[in-house]
């Protein structure tokens, strides 16, 4: 029975293949089909990519990322330029990542169902996690994304503020990332609790300031790793420090001098600020605490020096005190004139002819004499 069917199925397949019009027709078909395909395609991909759609139809963002996202200068900025979703999260200009990124999309119809991701009670202790992923693929294909609108060879370093154009032209020698810098360029960077809380870290201030350091890394670095008052300046940051915590984290946030607001990153929030600030105090301080032990170390060289260096230093030179005399000498750097104190140089008896002195009492020697010509 089944054998009589499949024949007559392909007696009757004959005969329309003898007719010359199927042909056409096949073909006609073939051809509006894949219009017809590719017109669904490119109609969902669409629609899925707009900023409608993920804000509201189906993703569960306005309480978070999105509420961040409408503060942020890729939805209002001084050109009207609105850069959506899909133009970060979505690949460009390579369909099967888009198809691939596109189904991926659909897990989050299970989180939508049954695990409710995107609800803030549990948003915000996996955001971390969230963002891991994110920043893991920004650099995987080295922001390709990014890239497709900012493009390094087409920027004017010229027209930019001094921290961008520190940062950019360090960026083009090794075509960076650009999420390594702008991280928190559109969301808030997360708070990261559950990395602090594997630190050593313990009190609220050192999680501050553990924090600032990453806010500091981001945002900060380009100008105060370059340009006074640089990072750990003790005696550049006094001044302000006298100021208050208040003062530094308002001129932070608002801006001064040539420092632009939020340090040209909009995204940072207030506590973002005022983490950086508590960081770079915490180095300021930390300086204050190295430039104590250097007193320490140069009050002991005074005593060793006194005793066993004067004799010569006072009137034979290098002359104590004179710069020009030990310039040359102190560019060999501290190493270099510790070993030729302890093992002696040209009319200089080993550790100034006092066997005595330990290593350590040369260094605070050394110490005392180039604390006198600094």
């Amino acid at each position: 029975m089944f054998l009589a069917k499949l024949r007559a199925f392909w007696l009757l397949l004959r005969a329309f293949v003898r007719n010359k019009y199927l042909y056409l027709v096949v073909a006609g078909g073939s051809v509006i089909g894949g219009i017809v395909i590719c017109a669904a395609y490119a109609t969902v991909l669409d629609y899925t990519s707009s900023l409608h759609f993920c804000a509201d139809s189906c993703h569960e963002m306005h309480s978070t990322v999105y509420a961040e996202y409408t503060h942020s200068k890729h939805f209002k900025n001084a050109h009207g330029v609105v850069v959506v979703c899909a133009d970060c999260h979505v690949p460009h200009h390579n369909w099967p990542a888009t198809f691939a990124t596109k189904f991926m999309a659909t897990f989050e119809l299970w989180n939508h169902v049954v695990d409710r991701e995107y609800e803030l009670k549990n948003f915000n202790p996996r955001r971390l996690i969230l963002a891991k992923r994110v920043w893991a693929h920004f650099a995987a294909d080295n922001a390709a994304e990014c890239k497709a609108c900012h493009k390094f060879a087409n920027m004017v370093l010229e027209e930019q503020n001094p921290a961008a154009r520190a940062m950019h032209t360090e960026a083009m020698k090794r075509d960076a990332n650009c999420v390594e810098c702008h991280e928190g360029i559109t969301h808030n960077i997360p708070e990261e609790q559950t990395a602090l809380a594997s630190t050593t870290t313990s009190t609220a201030q050192d999680r501050l300031v553990a924090r600032g350091q990453q806010v500091y890394a981001t945002s900060c670095a380009a100008c105060h790793n370059n340009m006074n008052p640089k990072l750990g300046d003790k005696a550049a940051w006094a001044s302000r420090i006298k100021q208050g915590d208040a003062a530094l984290v308002s001129a932070a946030i608002h801006g001064v001098g040539p420092m632009p607001a939020r340090g040209g990153n909009p995204a940072l929030s207030d506590n973002d600020i005022k983490a950086a600030v508590a960081y770079i105090e915490s180095k300021a301080n930390e300086s204050a605490s190295t430039a104590t032990a250097q007193d320490k170390l140069a009050a002991r060289g005074q005593q060793v020096y006194t005793t066993s260096c004067a004799a010569c230093h006072n009137n034979m030179n290098p002359k104590l005190g004179d710069k020009a005399a030990w310039a040359s000498r102190i560019k060999q750097g501290d190493a270099a004139l510790v070993s030729a104190a302890i093992h002696g140089a040209g009319p200089m008896p080993a550790r100034g002819g006092n066997p005595a002195l330990s290593d350590n009492d040369i260094k605070a020697a050394v110490a005392y004499i180039e604390s006198k010509v600094k």
